[in-house]
C-alpha cells in the first residue's frame, strides 16, 4: 500500500516537473525571442542613427567644400578684374544652389567716361568633382582670300560685336602695321564717349606716364609689362621650321585688351583711386596667377611701384579732348574700343 502511494507521489512529481520544465522552457524561449527582438531593434536603431549622423556629416562637409570653391571663385573673379580688363567691372553675382553644387552667373559692364555699357555675362558651375566652365560648342567655318598676316592684324570683337582694343608691344617691330586710330577722331561726333588704347614707344614708370599725359585726359588704365624674357622673343616675327622641314612664318603678336594685365585708376563708379598700384599689387598676390607676380617682382621677389613698367594706357573722353594726344612722339600706336552715345 505504501509502495503504491509512493509511486503515485513520484508520478505526480514527474508531472509537476514536466509542467515546470515546459513553463521554464517557454519562458526561456520568450526571453530569447525578446532578446533577439531587442537586439534587432538595437541594431536597426544604431544603423539608422549612424546613417543619419554620417549623412549629416557628408552633407555638411560637402556643402563646406562647395562653399569654399564658390568663395574662392568669387574672390578670384574680383581679383581678376583688378589686374585685367580695362574699364571693365563685374556686376551682381547670382548664385543658384543645388545638392552638392552651385551655379554662379554675373554680368559685366564697361565704364566709358562715366557711361555704363553692358559687355556680356559669364559664369561657372561647381560640384564636388570640380569646376565646369561654359564652353562654346561648334566649329569656325571660314573662307577668305586674306593672307595669314592680314588675319593676324584683323580687328577683333567680343560676341556682342564690341571692338576689342589692341596694344602693341614696345620691343616688337610691327613695321607698317601700327594702328593709328587717333586719326579717326575727326570722324567721331563730340557727343560720343570713346575709349582708346595707347601703346608707347618704350616702357615708363607710373610717375613718368602721369607727367607725360595732359591733366585734361581721363587716364583709366595702365598697361604693364607682364611677359618673361623668353616669351618676348616668341612674340616677335620669326620663321619656325616644322618637323617636316616646312618653314612657317610667325607674325608679331598683338596684345588684346582681354589678354593684357594692368592697373585700374578708377572704381566702378568712375571715382579716381588713391595709390591704385597698391590695390593692383594686393590683388596680384591673392590671384591664382602667381607667375605674373614673379615676373614683375624685383630682385627682392617683392612687387613695388618702381618695379611696375608701363608700356601703354587706356583713356576715355570725347573726340575733342582726346585730340590733345595727337602727334605725341611717345605714342607708337592707338586703338579704338567702344564708342557710345553720351545719353
Amino acid at each position: 500500500m505504501t509502495d503504491k502511494k509512493n509511486d503515485i507521489y513520484i508520478d505526480d512529481e514527474k508531472e509537476l516537473d514536466e509542467i515546470f520544465d515546459e513553463v521554464k522552457s517557454n519562458k526561456i524561449s520568450k526571453a530569447i525571442k525578446n532578446a533577439k527582438r531587442f537586439s534587432t531593434l538595437k541594431i536597426v536603431f544604431i544603423s539608422f542613427f549612424t546613417f543619419v549622423v554620417l549623412s549629416f556629416l557628408s552633407i555638411s562637409i560637402g556643402e563646406k567644400v562647395i562653399y569654399k570653391k564658390w568663395n574662392n571663385y568669387i574672390s578670384n573673379v574680383e581679383n581678376t578684374f583688378l589686374i585685367q580688363y580695362p574699364n571693365s567691372f563685374p556686376g551682381t553675382f547670382y548664385t543658384y544652389k543645388g545638392f552638392f553644387s552651385r551655379e554662379t552667373e554675373y554680368k559685366t559692364f564697361k565704364l566709358i567716361n562715366g557711361k555704363r555699357v553692358y559687355t556680356g555675362s559669364d559664369g561657372i558651375k561647381f560640384d564636388l568633382l570640380g569646376k565646369k566652365y561654359i564652353q562654346a560648342d561648334g566649329r569656325l567655318i571660314s573662307s577668305t582670300e586674306m593672307t595669314a598676316e592680314d588675319l593676324n592684324f584683323l580687328p577683333r570683337y567680343n560676341y556682342l560685336g564690341q571692338k576689342l582694343m589692341a596694344f602693341y608691344y614696345p620691343y616688337v617691330d610691327y613695321e607698317d602695321r601700327y594702328s593709328n586710330d587717333l586719326n579717326l577722331l575727326d570722324d567721331i561726333e563730340s557727343s560720343k564717349y570713346i575709349e582708346l588704347a595707347l601703346s608707347f614707344d618704350k616702357q615708363y614708370t607710373i610717375d613718368q606716364v602721369n607727367d607725360m599725359i595732359p591733366s585734361d585726359i581721363n587716364l583709366t588704365w595702365y598697361w604693364i609689362d607682364a611677359v618673361d624674357d623668353k616669351s618676348k622673343e616668341n612674340q616677335k616675327r620669326y620663321v619656325n621650321k616644322q618637323e617636316d622641314g616646312q618653314l612657317v612664318e610667325q607674325f608679331p603678336d598683338l596684345c588684346y585688351e582681354d589678354q593684357a594685365y594692368g592697373i585700374k585708376t578708377i572704381n566702378e563708379y568712375g571715382e579716381k583711386l588713391k595709390n591704385p598700384e597698391q590695390r593692383f599689387i594686393e590683388a596680384l598676390k591673392q590671384h591664382d596667377k602667381s607667375q605674373i607676380y614673379d615676373i614683375i617682382a624685383g630682385k627682392d621677389n617683392e612687387v613695388t611701384k618702381d618695379d611696375i613698367k608701363v608700356q601703354g594706357i587706356v583713356v576715355t573722353g570725347n573726340s575733342e579732348n582726346l585730340k590733345l594726344l595727337k602727334n605725341m612722339s611717345f605714342i607708337k600706336a592707338s586703338s579704338l574700343g567702344i564708342v557710345v552715345d553720351k545719353y
